[in-house]
């Protein structure tokens, strides 16, 4: 869910904001390391369309998907996820676990900044610091709770010592860990990552421009350590209307976007210069449960709610075949550290279903304090046309209940603002992408008193005695022996519980001009630091 505020452009009227076409070519052939410095055979420049705005160059302060696509062509991090979410090394060229609160990253030789200032260990130190510098406030700060120190202990060696164990930090360099210069960053002070002070990375692209209103412009690093990229120019330009990018799509203003409504992919498929990946991915929509509310508080209320939900028909009418109807929040694609594809299809099959079933709904709800029915409210984003058409669908089957589900839209920011500010909670419509590939990324938020605040994730207040302790043995081990029984009780608990009713899971998307194609597979795990647009190239002939 993307809480930032999106300027309106309009519907053609953004088409003459572009700038540059699309697509533009010139002669050269992409080259990787090793191979030798011929200059890119590529596209020359590409307009690759945004939601919003990067709203930062600083990576402390740019934690949401569009400021992440831009941060992510001009920084690198220790080490990035490849396509099916392992964990692989980019600047450190190795790294270890020598204890289970030690990590230890040996930086790659060679490295330099932009101006051909040498990366140093004490770069890298000063980046991790940020996150835990008050003064920054980054929005990253969170994942670094467990850090007792980060420290160069060798020329090219960094060590960051945790607290305690923590299963999760692993995955932190590869998410939350952008390199930048630390004399830059001093000298530049508050105007760091602004359009005045601009930014310094290693990075694959280096920044031309930047407007927090129309988006940002990039160009090629040619001495980047790594592989060069294949497109000289990028332009990211925001667009906020869907029918207004698809139109650019089609004319060829745009090259690139993974702004695709999945409502509209119909539309899209028929763009004849147009082709779109779709991922499978574990983006999850959930109804939350305030189980410290009436009637929520009632599992027998969750449970037939959670039964007059039609969300085979939901997929197919939303979502057009990119999504799919999930058993619990937690999905299986997470288990695949922990489980065989055997256990992980025992563990579901053993979970209770709630298919769309009216006749069991009613069960359930005569078991309530509630036989006879209730009336509630639902608040939700007005805009979200997808949460609206679900919440519609229900409330139409819950009359079957004798249950009246009024449906409130609010504005973005109001609705969002409540839901993270834990007001009002009642029932809810949610939005969750995962972390990391490991269920602890859905259970570790969404269960325990430690979530139970302003900014926390368990929108459904739910704990137990027994949740706190299960939740303390995954977290305080990094022994799969030890984290998979606890992880798989929690995963029953919840879906017995329901806490949360889970609607879809949908697929991640990339459209690009037919001219273009993305270097690899394409996954959720591209959105994260892995230099998404620098994997762009000029399609085979």
């Amino acid at each position: 869910m993307n809480a930032l505020t999106r300027r309106d452009l309009g519907r053609l009227a953004a088409l003459s904001l572009l700038g540059s076409a699309g697509l533009a070519a010139c002669a050269g052939s992409r080259t990787a390391e090793g191979e030798g410095d011929q200059p890119p055979k590529a596209v020359d420049k590409l307009t690759f369309a945004l939601g919003a705005a990067p709203r930062s160059l600083d990576p402390a302060h740019g934690f949401d998907a569009d400021s992440a696509t831009v941060l992510t062509a001009m920084y690198d991090q220790l080490l990035v996820m490849s396509a099916d979410g392992k964990l692989t090394n980019h600047l450190a060229e190795e790294w270890s676990q020598p204890t289970p609160t030690t990590y230890v990253y040996q930086l790659r030789d060679g490295v330099t900044f932009w101006d051909g200032t040498k990366l140093t260990a004490q770069d890298v130190v000063f980046s991790l610091e940020r996150h835990r510098d008050a003064e920054v406030a980054s929005e990253y700060s969170i994942y670094y709770t467990k850090v007792k120190s980060i420290e160069a202990t060798g020329e090219r060696e960094v060590t960051i010592t945790l607290t305690k164990p923590d299963p999760f930090f692993a995955y932190v360099p590869a998410l939350v860990g952008p390199i930048v210069n630390e004399a830059f960053v001093r000298k530049q002070g508050k105007e760091f990552g602004t359009p005045t002070g601009l930014t310094l990375g290693t990075g694959p692209y280096k920044i031309v421009s930047y407007s927090t209103s129309d988006g940002a412009k990039i160009v090629r690093n040619d001495s980047y350590w790594g592989p060069k990229p294949a497109i000289r120019e990028i332009s990211f330009d925001v667009i906020t209307d869907p029918e207004s990018l698809r139109l650019a799509m089609r004319s060829n203003q745009v090259g690139a976007t993974r702004s695709i409504p999945l409502d509209t992919a119909p539309q899209w498929d028929q763009l004849e210069s147009v082709e779109v990946t779709y991922a499978r991915a574990p983006n999850l929509v959930y109804l939350s449960f305030d189980v410290l509310t009436k009637p929520w508080d009632d599992v027998h209320v969750r449970r037939a709610v959670s039964h007059a939900v039609d969300r085979a028909g939901l997929v197919n009418a939303l979502y057009h075949g990119h999504a799919r109807a999930p058993k619990s929040p937690v999905a299986e694609d997470y288990w695949n550290q922990l489980l065989s594809p055997d256990e992980v299809t025992a563990l579901y099959d053993g979970l209770p279903a709630y298919d769309f079933d009216l006749e069991k709904a009613k069960s359930e709800l005569a078991q309530s304090a509630h036989p006879d029915g209730f009336t509630a409210t639902v608040r939700y984003t007005a805009a979200d046309t997808v949460v609206a058409k679900t919440l519609q669908n229900l409330a139409e089957n819950l009359k079957q209940l004798n249950v009246t589900l009024k449906l409130q839209g609010l504005g973005g920011t109001t609705a969002t603002s409540e839901l993270y500010g834990h007001k009002s909670l009642g029932l809810r419509v949610a939005y969750f992408a995962p972390d990391y590939p490991d269920p602890a990324t859905f259970l570790s938020l969404g269960l325990g008193k430690a979530q139970m605040i302003e900014n926390g994730w368990n929108f459904a207040n739910f704990t137990t005695p027994e949740i706190e302790t299960l939740l303390q043995t995954q977290e305080s081990s990094t022994d799969p022996e030890i984290r998979r029984p606890a992880l798989e009780q929690l995963t029953k608990i919840m879906a017995e519980e329901q806490p949360y009713a889970a609607l879809f899971m949908y697929d991640v998307s990339l459209a690009l001009s037919k001219d273009l194609t993305y270097d690899g597979d394409y996954s959720i795990w591209s959105l994260y630091p892995s230099q998404l647009v620098a994997k762009l190239g000029p399609a085979k002939s």
